[in-house]
């Protein structure tokens, strides 16, 4: 049999098949099933703000319109979740946030609270003004 391993993010995958984020990769089940039909990789779908912040009002009644959201909102529901996988699967298990967190020493999402604020870094301006560029750059004329 042909050799189809590869190289892809600085992991090494026995082939290039790799199943993205999506409803196949929200239950552990199906990320075995996944791992059994020869899969190289799997892709975790990403935890958004938005998500969060909708969640928590649904859960104090804040807007009675939100509906609950689908699988692992909550950033600890979602860690854990990574990690079983990651400890039932021998396939490479690729998640942005977890990877992110354990690159810059994270242990915590509390940690992360107010580090991202204008008012934490030394020049704000120089945030201002990087802010601007970015929205300019995404108009074109």
């Amino acid at each position: 049999m042909s050799d189809l391993s590869i190289s892809y993010l600085g992991l090494k995958l026995k082939n290039p098949l790799v199943a993205s984020s999506s409803p196949l990769t929200q239950r552990l089940e199906m990320v075995k099933k996944l791992e059994n039909a020869g899969i190289g990789a799997v892709i975790l779908h990403s935890l958004f703000e938005e998500q969060i912040t909708a969640q928590e009002a649904a859960s104090q009644n804040i807007f009675s319109s939100i509906s609950p959201l689908s699988y692992h909102t909550r950033p600890e529901d979602y860690l854990g979740y990574i990690g079983r996988v990651k400890a039932e699967v021998s396939v490479p298990v690729i998640d942005a946030l977890s990877q992110w967190m354990d690159s810059h020493g994270v242990s915590f999402l509390r940690e992360l609270q107010g580090v991202m604020s204008q008012q934490q870094i030394d020049d704000p301006a120089a945030y201002e003004r990087i802010q601007y560029q970015k929205t300019l750059g995404a108009f074109h004329i």
